[in-house]
């Protein structure tokens, strides 16, 4: 059995469909991100939106891709498999060149029916959360400084090199197609995050970012040779008191799963782990 109503972002008929899945669509809107609601008899099951990277950082820049969400976390395995079979021909009849679906790992089900698809898992990552409260005492061995825009592809590769041995392969593909970008995007980048060289005298020992309006702490790596010295935590606390600064209240990170090391420094910090989310990607097969 079809799913056979689909109901498209700008169908003035659909409002009243559309409000319902209002926590997904609100944010596609936006961002000016066209989308689709797939339902039965008005009550939607899932949506299909389509962007362009640098969206995701998981293609070069212009690539058309879309993300599959399950809107009703009711659903049966058997209409789960049948929503996810649907949306993924909805996908393949336009130029899109992958599709992202993302659940938290407890959904089996759900896992398993995109995963017979054709999509692989590409991240699996505890979603951490902390509240500011107060600064931290940030030791002076280690100094920091701010990335001006000119040097954005220095801490990129960088960041990279002091990735190479990590778990995190989405972070790894999304530092190697950010390197990629033309320089407007990684100017338009430089002004969203605030990039910082973790030094050491005259060596750069870690890099670090984060977003000072969502309080979305990005990227802390640390130089291999200079591990179990302290310096990522000294990292995340200096994060954490220039989000402080910055008025925001609340921190956000995410750890791959297998990063058992970063983990427990997270919550020895007092970072809680709320979610683990498990990223699946489809790629459309290259054509000889």
């Amino acid at each position: 059995m079809e799913i056979t109503e689909v109901y498209s972002y700008d169908d003035p008929n659909a409002e009243d469909v559309i409000v319902k899945v209002a926590q997904y669509a609100g944010p596609a809107r936006a961002l000016g991100l066209p989308f689709w609601v797939f339902a039965e008899k008005r009550n939607p099951i899932g949506m299909v939106v389509f962007g362009r990277e640098p969206i995701q950082l998981l293609a070069p820049a212009g690539t058309l891709m879309s993300f599959i969400l399950v809107a009703d976390p009711k659903l049966t395995r058997e209409k789960i498999k049948e929503f996810a079979s649907e949306a993924l021909d909805f996908v393949k009849r336009t130029a899109a060149q992958y599709a992202l679906a993302a659940f938290p790992h407890k959904r089996k089900e759900a896992i398993e029916e995109f995963e017979a698809l054709g999509f692989e898992e590409i991240d699996d990552c505890y979603e951490m959360t902390y509240k500011i409260t107060e600064p931290f005492k940030i030791s002076d061995e280690i100094q920091f400084e701010k990335v001006g825009k000119e040097e954005i592809l220095k801490f990129i590769q960088l960041a990279k090199k002091f990735l190479t041995n990590s778990f995190d392969t989405m972070q790894k593909r999304t530092l190697e197609f950010t390197s990629e970008l033309p320089r407007e995007f990684l100017d338009a980048y430089s002004k969203i995050e605030e990039f910082y060289f973790v030094n050491k005298g005259e060596q750069t020992v870690g890099v670090l970012n984060f977003n000072a309006k969502s309080g979305r702490i990005g990227n802390v790596s640390v130089d291999p040779a200079h591990r179990g010295k302290g310096y990522t935590e000294q990292a995340l606390k200096f994060a954490l008191n220039k989000l402080l600064e910055s008025n925001i209240k609340q921190a956000y990170l995410r750890v791959h799963v297998k990063n058992e090391a970063s983990k427990k420094l997270c919550e020895k910090i007092g970072f809680i782990p709320e979610t683990r989310v498990k990223t699946l990607m489809w790629k459309r097969p290259e054509t000889s």
